[in-house]
């Protein structure tokens, strides 16, 4: 299932950006989890998810046909959707059959930690 996934993300990603290598070190706004990645030339992203919630981060950097450029993430904790980080602060989890699980903005991390009270991205 999570390779899949992991295809699937490859799909939606479409184009690189550039060949320009970076991080994206982010918090979701209202929850207690973000993301610390770095993305290659290449375009593959690979990192950890931070806050209350832990395990690898891998995807990609692209454009999705509609929403613009931005990252497709897998995140460890949402097992059966993939994470689509847009440059203009919004975020949404896609599931497996297509739908859309949650939506929401992310705030660069910058060192703030999350209230680990809040409840994690992916919980309904």
């Amino acid at each position: 299932m999570r390779t899949s996934l992991f295809a699937c993300a490859a799909v939606l990603a479409g184009s690189a950006f550039s060949a320009q290598a970076g991080t994206l070190n982010i918090v979701f706004d209202g929850f207690c989890d973000g993301v610390d990645v770095t993305f290659g030339a290449n375009g593959v992203a690979f990192g950890t998810e931070t806050g209350c919630v832990n395990g690898p981060a891998v995807g990609t950097k692209g454009s999705v046909k509609g929403q613009g450029k931005g990252y497709t993430l897998n995140l460890n904790h949402v097992v059966n959707g993939v994470y689509v980080i847009r440059n203009d602060h919004t975020w949404s989890i896609y599931l497996s059959d297509g739908s859309d699980l949650q939506d929401g903005t992310w705030s660069p991390a910058n060192g703030v930690r999350p209230d680990s009270n809040l409840p994690h991205t992916g919980q309904r």
